[in-house]
């Protein structure tokens, strides 16, 4: 491990195992953890902590979308000052955040933000005023999807415009399926197949089928998030027959979300893979983080306590902050005995 790297991954490392005054140790393997045990106080830690995470503003902005609907009213202060972060994603991660909880205190924010020369502050700024119910500006996001240069701004656009939802909203998207980046495409898809686009659906359902690595993972995801029942025998057949562990957990999870939790050994087993090839010109490293990633939310939808102690080891003892994140994540999605399903519109 590099000097950097080491300064990457020490800081939030430090800061969770400083709360071992309050059990920051992790359970015994196989050892139920009850409601109310301290597990449940050190993943919010682990995900304020990581609010403020400085050496990497991806973890910031991972650790407030975790935050978007937990936490209840106490995370609201939190997000509220990121909404003052250096960071243009950050700042918008948590404008997205404020405004999906229709923060009424955020709405001086949110006008500042629509006057800053920054565009994805902007958009943000729409978002948030949009959902607070001021709707005059909500038409100017089909200029940023549709005409911007810059990628980030494209796909942020498209981002709020999915949440925001409607008829108006996937006609606009539906202009953006021509865009150049096939990333900006795949979200384009999936914003629409939230909101009922038979077409959205029938990409997704392809590539679900025939889609190479990511694009299979990608395209079960975004289906499972639609939770239609009639998508059930696909993902069983994916979690028993793809040839990549990814899609593998992404039909984990989808399953997961439908009420059937036949993944879960397989997720389980998942939170210490380690990756032995390059495969497609990828890192190990990185492979070996999406595969734990993938098993952490597969764990956090299935529901089922027995993951506790394993994804307390994660939170607690992962050398990347990003792993940590999820797996706090998930942990309070167990501990509160349910998924949290986005805000839409």
């Amino acid at each position: 491990m590099t000097r950097t790297r080491k300064r990457i991954t020490g800081v939030l490392l430090g800061a969770v195992a400083g709360c071992v005054g309050v059990g920051c140790v992790a359970p015994a393997p196989n050892q139920p953890v009850a409601l109310g045990d301290p597990v449940e106080q050190r993943a919010m830690e682990c995900l304020k902590r990581g609010v403020r995470y400085e050496a990497l503003p991806s973890v910031r902005a991972q650790a407030i979308e975790a935050l978007e609907f937990r936490g209840g009213r106490d995370a609201l202060p939190w997000l509220r000052n990121a909404l003052m972060d250096e960071s243009p994603g950050v700042r918008f991660s948590a404008g997205m955040a404020l405004g999906s909880r229709r923060d009424a205190v955020s709405l001086p924010a949110f006008q500042k933000l629509l006057r800053s020369p920054t565009a994805t502050d902007r958009i943000v700024g729409i978002y948030g005023l949009h959902r607070l119910g001021d709707t005059s500006h909500t038409s100017k996001l089909a200029q940023y999807l549709l005409e911007s240069r810059d990628l980030s701004v494209r796909s942020n656009a498209a981002l709020v415009l999915g949440r925001i939802g409607g008829a108006g909203a996937t006609r606009v998207l539906a202009l953006a399926l021509s865009d150049t980046d096939p990333n900006l495409r795949a979200n384009v898809l999936e914003a629409m197949a939230i909101h009922g686009s038979e077409y959205a659906i029938d990409a997704l359902h392809a590539s679900a089928y025939g889609g190479i690595g990511a694009e299979e993972t990608f395209a079960i995801n975004a289906l499972g998030l639609l939770r239609k029942p009639e998508f059930r025998k696909l993902f069983r057949l994916r979690l028993e027959n793809s040839l990549h562990v990814e899609a593998k957990l992404a039909a984990a999870r989808a399953l997961a979300l439908l009420g059937d939790r036949r993944g879960f050994d397989l997720a389980l087993a998942s939170l210490t893979y380690r990756a032995s090839e390059d495969i497609e010109a990828d890192t190990i490293e990185n492979r070996t983080r999406r595969v734990r990633q993938l098993a952490a939310q597969a764990l956090g939808a299935i529901g089922d306590r027995r993951a506790l102690p394993g994804l307390a080891r994660m939170m607690n003892e992962a050398n990347d902050p990003r792993l940590q994140v999820v797996a706090a994540k998930a942990v309070l999605d167990i501990v509160n005995r349910r998924v949290v399903r986005r805000a839409a519109g």
